[in-house]
Formats: structure tokens, sequence, C-alpha cells
């Protein structure tokens, strides 16, 4: 990438701002930030040294037009004083990095420290600027140990709150931070009218509500951790978006007191990796209603409520790791290459996936592919507590459950099998199977009437349907002739609908001991003949004389 470079032959001289050959918008900045330098190296007075930026109107100490001019806010800026000690009060320090934040853009800086804040903390995005990517607002730290802890008491604001507008669309993103807290009587972080942020190394512990998504759709969560707070996640809408289209990847949730994730009304919650796991401990205060992760009445914005994709559950308590409420809109829910664990005596779900489907509510479809189901430990299965359940009056649900693992058979719901598990309610629903020369198999499931269906490819003379037990032909329809044939080629009923009984000879006849069978005899005296057995001999039909 080439810059623009000070003009040719320029020198350094002491207090005087070096000549830019084409100072384009694009390297506005890194222009400013060199001026900055120089002059601040030069200055008699670092402190008292201004400058008026380009496109700007009022002045700036040059130590921070040289921190803004490379794109970053430090809160600990002498213009702002934030200390970041764990013993003063930071709070009026960082609020004013944050409101100038809101009205030039470009990243807050918490350089490592422990920033003590007692009353919340606000950042409206962009209120100001002109919204170019160089202004984008966000907030970044030094890791594990950039510190903002929360000292205030409960009521007011969260500790931090960040809005944006009606037109969420403002790629805001916080990254390498730990909030902190002691008694859960504020949230943690606030997130408002936004779409397409992002929390990467994110640590957030003792709030009320350590994330709450408000109108905040669109978004990902990236290597953090929540821990201690009452729910680690918690979203809704206020006046414009459900919580639509949230993605954690490889995130902890651990020791959340009701549950570890909350959504009302959400569309595709996506969870990869990552752990949920020890949540649901407070069962004085939420005696019944606490657990895993719970959707509430998922809604229409893509029809799957939530992917789970490689997730490891375990040790929560309550009422299940995944519950969904159901509510008017079709939904499906996907539980791929997770672990439900069962580890404790004492601390456990009722059911590792419980669907809440009332009569009225619209169809659930919910795919368990590849996962397990296990206990260990101290933990006694029961039958009351299957890996999953269906609870309510509805009628419209469909299971797919495909090379589960199965820990124990007392918790293994009726319809679940070794390797291909279908429970089929009250719908419509056909399995095919289709080989490489545009041959297929169908399976149809219909109110009750089930239909098999072999198609090779239009060449009748191959498709058959084949029943076999133990490795062995027992029968089969033959597609060329549309006979029916049991116990090899013995064709029972042809292809006109003719019944025809197996043939014996006299010598050969098969035991008469079972009454009521029919056969034909080729060899009879008299000629060939149909027979039927009394329990004793065989009997010709025409005269009910013994075949001899």
């Amino acid at each position: 990438m080439v810059i623009n470079s000070p003009r040719a032959g320029a020198k350094v001289v002491p207090g005087v701002p070096l000549e830019w050959s084409d100072p384009k918008e694009h390297s506005r900045k890194i222009a400013e930030s060199v001026n900055a330098l120089v002059l601040v190296a030069n200055a008699a007075d670092d402190s008292a040294a201004s400058v008026t930026p380009t496109n700007r109107t009022t002045s700036r100490t040059l130590a921070l037009q040289a921190t803004l001019a490379q794109g970053v806010l430090d809160v600990t800026d002498p213009d702002y004083g934030a200390v970041g000690d764990g013993v003063a009060d930071d709070t009026a320090a960082v609020q004013a990095a944050l409101t100038t934040a809101s009205a030039s853009g470009g990243p807050v800086y918490f350089p490592r420290g422990r920033y003590l804040i007692s009353t919340g903390l606000t950042l409206s995005i962009l209120a100001t600027g002109t919204n170019t990517d160089l202004e984008r607002n966000s907030i970044i730290g030094d890791g594990a140990s950039s510190i903002i802890e929360w000292t205030g008491s409960g009521g007011g604001n969260p500790l931090l709150k960040v809005t944006g507008t009606n037109d969420p669309h403002h790629e805001f993103f916080i990254q390498g931070l730990r909030l902190i807290a002691t008694n859960r009587d504020v949230n943690g972080l606030h997130l408002q009218d936004l779409a397409y942020w992002k929390l990467d190394n994110i640590y957030i512990s003792n709030f009320a509500n350590g994330l709450h998504l408000r109108d905040a759709i669109s978004g990902s969560i990236h290597r953090s951790r929540l821990i201690n707070n009452t729910r680690h996640i918690d979203g809704d809408k206020d006046d414009s978006f459900n919580p639509n289209a949230i993605s954690l990847h490889a995130c902890i949730l651990t020791l959340a007191k009701e549950y570890a994730i909350y959504l009302d009304t959400p569309t595709q919650l996506n969870i990869y990796g990552g752990t949920v796991e020890g949540n649901g401990t407070d069962s004085t205060t939420f005696p019944t209603n606490r657990g895993g992760i719970k959707i509430v009445t998922p809604s229409t914005g893509g029809g799957v409520a939530a992917n789970f994709n490689g997730v490891y559950f375990e040790n929560n308590d309550g009422v299940a790791d995944i519950e969904v409420d159901m509510g008017t809109s079709d939904a499906i829910v996907n539980a791929n290459g997770c672990n439900f664990n069962r580890i404790s005596s004492s601390q456990f779900v009722t059911n590792n996936i419980l669907i809440k489907h009332d009569s009225g509510d619209g169809k659930i479809r919910l795919n368990v592919i590849g996962s397990a189901f296990q206990p260990f430990n101290t933990y006694v299965p029961d039958a009351g507590r299957l890996y999953w359940a269906f609870s309510g009056t509805g009628t419209k649900r469909s299971l797919c459950a495909l090379n589960n693992e199965y820990g124990n058979a007392t918790e293994t719901p009726a319809e679940a099998g070794a390797n291909i598990d279908l429970a089929l309610m009250s719908e419509v629903v056909t399995i095919r199977l289709t080989d490489i020369n545009g041959g297929f198999h169908e399976i149809i499931a219909n109110a009750g009437t089930l239909s098999l269906r072999a198609d090779h490819g239009g060449d009748v003379a191959n498709s058959i349907l084949s029943f076999q037990v133990d490795g062995g032909e027992k029968g089969r329809f033959d597609g060329a002739t549309g006979d029916f044939q049991i116990g090899g080629a013995n064709t029972v009923i042809d292809g006109s609908r003719i019944i025809r009984p197996r043939s014996y000879t006299v010598a050969g006849l098969p035991s008469a001991a079972t009454a009521s069978g029919l056969i034909y005899v080729s060899n009879e005296t008299g000629g060939a003949t149909l027979a039927f057995s009394d329990g004793t001999n065989w009997r010709r039909v025409q005269d009910r004389a013994i075949v001899s």
C-alpha cells in the first residue's frame, strides 16, 4: 500500500509541522499524528500545547490529537485522567473519554489496570461524525489485565451501556476486557439498537444480566467467559428488533444463578463449541424455572430457532439443558455433536432437551444428530428424566435422532434406537435414499399410513422391494412382474392378483398338523388338485378325500 509522504526535502524544524505532499482523507490521520508528535517533542510546555485538526473547529491537546490521529482514544490520557490503580474512582474520567468517542468516533482504549466505576457508563455510537470506517466506535483493552469494576449500588444504568439508532448498522466491537462486580445488583454490558456487533475475549462476572441485548441483532461473541451472573445473556425486544442471528464461538458459560442464556422471541441462536456448565444454581430464588438455555416463543424470522454444534452441556440444574417454549410460529431446533452429561446426585436437569408445545402452537422439528447423553459419577438415572421430551397438548411435532449415543436405557426415550430414530407426529414425512444411477427408495408416513417405494431409475425389471431377516430374504415384491413372493422365488400373489399356493408332490407333502393350510398337489391320483389341512391330514378340496 502506498501512503503519502512528507514533501521532498522537508526537514523537521522545532515547532513547525511537516508539509505533506497530498493530504487526502485516507492519510489525513497519519499526517496529523506525525505533526502532533513533532510539535509535542519541541513544545516548551507539552501539557499546554494544542492543535486544531483538519476538518475540526475545536482544538485538542497535542497528546490527545496524536492518539486520536492514530485511531485510538486512551482513557488514561491527561485530558481524561483515568488512573486504573484499583483505588481511585475513574467514573468521570472514563465517561469523558466515552463522550468524546461518541462525537469523534474511533476506538476507546483501556490500558492494563483496574478501573473503579461507581455510576453507569454510556457510549452513544457516533452521536456526530461522518460514520466512515476510520471513525467507527469500539472499546478495546489488554485482555485479562484490563479490568472495569462496578463499585456502585443497585438500580439505575448498567455498568456499560452502548446504544446505536433504530437503523443499527454500526459494526461496533469490544475486545480484551474484564467486567466485574460483587453483588449482581445491576447489569454488566447492555447493547441496544446495534447490528453487526462483536465481543471478543470478554470476561463478565457477578452481574444481574452479564450481557443484556435489546434490539441488538446480527452479533457474535468469541472466546469469552461469563460466570456467576444471574443470567449470563438475556435478549429481548423493545421497539425494533428481536434478538436475531446471535452467535457464540468457543465461549464458557458457567455458574449462572438462573439461566446461562434466556432469549425472548429470537430467531437462530447459534452456539459453536464451548461449554454450558453448572448453571441454574439458585434453587431458593428460582425454585422451578432455571437451567441451561431457555428460548421463549421463537419467531418467524428464519424458521430455525437454534443451532447447537459441538457444545458441552454438564451439571446444569433445573428444567433442561435446552428448553424451548413454543409459540404460534414454526421452529426448528438442531443439536449436533453435543455432549449432555449428568454427573451429580444433587444437581441435574429434568430433561436434557425439553420442547414445551401446546395445541395451537406452530410446528416444531427437533433434530438430534451425533450427540451423546451420559450419566457419570454419583448421578443415578431415573425414568422420569428422559434425555429429551415433548410436553403439552400440541401434535404438530417431528423428531429426527440419528447416530446418537445413549448411556443408560432408563432415560432413553421410547422412540430412540441405535442408529436412525424418527418420531413422525401428525405430519406427512418422506425419507428418500437416492443412488448414483438416479434410482431411489422412499418411506412415506402420512396420518398412520406407511408407504414403501422403490424406483431403479426407470429400470422396472430391477425395481424390487426385498424383506430380509438375519441376512436372508424372506419376501419380495418384484417390480417386473408385480408378483409378491415369500421364501425365495415362490409367488404367493402374482401381478394379476391371482393367489398361487405353493406346489408339492404326494411324496413331499409338508406336515398337516396346523389346520387351514392350503397347497397345490401336482401328482395326486386323478390329477393335480388343491388340498387343505385339517390338523391331521391333507384333504382334496373337491371331495375331502385324504391325499394319497
